[in-house]
């Protein structure tokens, strides 16, 4: 759920003046044919090399709930942005919306 994404403030303002890494770009490249059509601004965000990987965490959802108070016990402000749902060999890998 892209509306889920944490984004800077200003995200607009600065992607409007055509400030996104080079990195951006060549994420894309890489795995894009495994995602879903999405706009410009959705793919130089989500596709940011900035965030050094590793910041999704996968949950039951049965104990959702259980691992998002887990998290704000060590000062974690996590929410949830999108679900795992089972494979659909006619749909992209990744769909956002």
């Amino acid at each position: 759920d892209f509306a889920a994404v944490p984004k800077l403030p200003e995200i607009e303002h600065y992607l409007s003046l055509g400030c996104s890494p080079g990195g951006a770009q060549r994420n894309f490249d890489s795995y894009g044919h495994k995602l879903a059509e999405m706009s410009e601004q959705q793919k130089q965000i989500l596709c940011d090399p900035q965030t050094s990987g590793g910041l999704l965490v996968a949950v039951d959802a049965a104990h959702e709930s259980e691992f998002i108070q887990f998290a704000g016990e060590l000062s974690l402000n996590l929410s949830p942005l999108g679900e795992l749902t089972a494979l659909d060999n006619s749909q992209p890998l990744i769909r956002i919306k």
